[in-house]
């Protein structure tokens, strides 16, 4: 049975609506749902993006409650990665889909690791808005690490990924390695100024390290949502992209 035959689709809408009726702290809320224009059900989940929106404006406003409401809600977004894990599992040994319904699987379970480490990544930003709520980090120090241009890029990458999933649209999906490339040249730009600063006489060098591992981990997101398309295009085309940067990396070497 593949992944759009009647029973399949019918136990997915099933399962949409019980988790679009619940409200657990265990369970993800339902942000989309819907059918592909082939018939294949879908629901985009909140969890992981609003945990990445909500460390920005916790870090901009110094805001403690916000962060430990990041902090609460990351057991959700473990049981997240769980359930999928154990869905993808059950739809392999109970559905043997074949071809692209396979890939797709194979797709999101390799995905639902990358979702949980972006989660960790807000988690991390969040740890460290509560732990510096005596001395809040200076607005002109986030301002001079390119932070908000380097998030709200991060953002609009997250949300090729999800408008690239839904419409099946691998255009979409290459788009956002491009954007990784700008985002490389905003964090370069940030190297410069915390290297400016951290040479400075007034200097607070805690603060600044802090900083400058909380946009570390902006560009680690970025990579994970790289990650994330080249798992898109695979499920779609089935074209692996990570072999062919391997090999390339390899023949660089070589030469």
């Amino acid at each position: 049975l593949g992944m759009d035959t009647r029973q399949v689709v019918a136990r997915f809408e099933a399962e949409r609506q019980a988790l679009a009726m619940m409200n657990h702290p265990h369970i993800a809320k339902v942000f989309d749902a819907g059918a592909t224009d082939s018939g294949r059900p879908y629901f985009v989940m909140e969890l992981v993006k609003g945990q990445l929106e909500h460390a920005a404006d916790a870090l901009h406003s110094n805001d403690a409650e916000l962060a430990e409401e990041i902090l609460r809600k990351e057991s959700r977004v473990n049981a997240f990665e769980i359930n999928l894990e154990k869905e993808c599992e059950n739809t392999i040994a109970l559905f043997q889909p074949v071809a692209t319904e396979l890939r797709f699987v194979l797709s999101i379970s390799r995905s639902i690791a990358e979702l949980e480490r972006l989660g960790d990544h807000a988690e991390f930003t969040a740890r460290a808005v509560i732990d510096y709520q005596e001395k809040p980090f200076s607005e002109e120090y986030i301002k001079a690490f390119y932070y908000k241009e380097m998030h709200d890029m991060t953002m609009a990458m997250f949300n090729n990924v999800i408008d690239a999933f839904e419409k099946k649209d691998t255009s979409l999906a290459r788009h956002i390695f491009m954007m990784d490339k700008e985002l490389n040249k905003i964090y370069k730009m940030a190297i410069i100024s915390f290297q400016a600063e951290i040479n400075s006489k007034n200097a607070r060098a805690e603060e600044l390290l802090m900083l400058y591992s909380i946009c570390a981990r902006v560009i680690r997101s970025s990579s994970l949502l790289t990650n994330l398309a080249e798992e898109i295009i695979f499920y779609i085309e089935a074209e692996v992209l990570k072999h062919k940067k391997m090999k390339q990396k390899m023949k660089e070497k070589k030469d």
